[in-house]
């Protein structure tokens, strides 16, 4: 319902194409362009029918762009930490792990028809690092030649990743990355760069920096993967919070839901990033979006994979 399909597929190619202002930085149009689309949508609402409008309204109405307590540079990293817990908490009882191991499958297939070597892969925004933790067991238990590094702008979590891998004999390292400019990070060192339930954390011209950033990087692809932009997820609200009774991650997990980008808005947001890449952003039900940019030269590849 709040995806909004019909008014996005009238209005996407057009602001898509408009010139960019002069002097314009990638930010400052994805910001613009994104507030314009939103914008434009609620014109065009009052000339559809009554499902449309209510539909645009109440996407209007729940959006928010108050900030996460994880989003807040002043609030305590204890905290932080574990509000990071929690969520990778529920994570592991909803098995959201499996699920994004299972998305990114075609593209490390991809890789490894390439090459024989392993298929090197970077966690943008990790946090504590569950999920590139996830997918190295996974890849002990399967024998899969997987490198596998996580990333963050603070360094408590950088060091509660470490210390984790540590703790569980696992080959991830983690080390802190400026995802909005990653000079650190030489052109093809990675060949998968991922971002999980983080791009709602983002200004539409943050997370098109990132994107830019990593698409330049990634010899593969670039997959962000957050929850789906719908009322669904605001009915499961009263048993997430039930299992993690926690202030902190309530405040957060209520802000996330209102603040997540629609399909077509990930879409525009990456194809304004990365131009000259296959972008495509499509659901994985229930409840996640899965945005993909993937390099030119990776497209048969992945696409000869998954046929198989």
């Amino acid at each position: 319902m709040l995806q909004l399909r019909a008014l996005n597929h009238d209005l996407v190619p057009r602001l898509l194409n408009a010139h960019p202002f002069p002097d314009e930085t990638l930010e400052q149009r994805a910001d613009r362009i994104v507030t314009r689309l939103r914008k434009e949508r609620m014109w065009r609402s009052a000339d559809r029918g009554l499902l449309t409008r209510m539909s645009a309204r109440l996407d209007q109405w729940i959006r928010t762009d108050a900030p996460e307590y994880l989003d807040q540079p002043d609030y305590a990293a204890t905290e932080k930490v574990e509000i990071v817990a929690r969520l990778g908490n529920l994570n592991r009882l909803v098995q959201a792990n499996r699920r994004f191991l299972r998305l990114l499958k075609p593209h490390i297939e991809a890789v490894q028809a390439r090459g024989q070597r392993p298929v090197r892969i970077l966690e943008l925004a990790s946090g504590a690092g569950d999920f590139a933790l996830a997918l190295a067991r996974k890849a002990q238990r399967q024998d899969l030649p997987l490198e596998i590094h996580g990333s963050d702008y603070l360094d408590a979590h950088v060091a509660e990743g470490n210390r984790k891998a540590t703790a569980q004999g696992l080959p991830v390292s983690f080390r802190n990355i400026n995802a909005f400019d990653m000079q650190d990070v030489a052109e093809g060192e990675f060949d998968i760069i991922f971002m999980a339930l983080t791009m709602h954390h983002f200004t539409p011209g943050q997370l098109a920096r990132m994107v830019a950033e990593a698409s330049a990087r990634a010899t593969q692809a670039v997959v962000g993967l957050d929850g789906h932009r719908g009322l669904e997820l605001f009915g499961l609200l009263p048993g997430m919070l039930a299992l993690n009774p926690h202030y902190g991650f309530m405040h957060d997990t209520v802000i996330s839901m209102r603040k997540m980008y629609s399909e077509p808005e990930l879409e525009l947001i990456a194809r304004m990033a990365a131009p000259a890449h296959r972008v495509r952003a499509y659901p994985a039900f229930p409840g996640y979006s899965v945005l993909e940019v993937v390099r030119e030269s990776g497209v048969l590849a992945a696409e000869e994979e998954a046929e198989r």
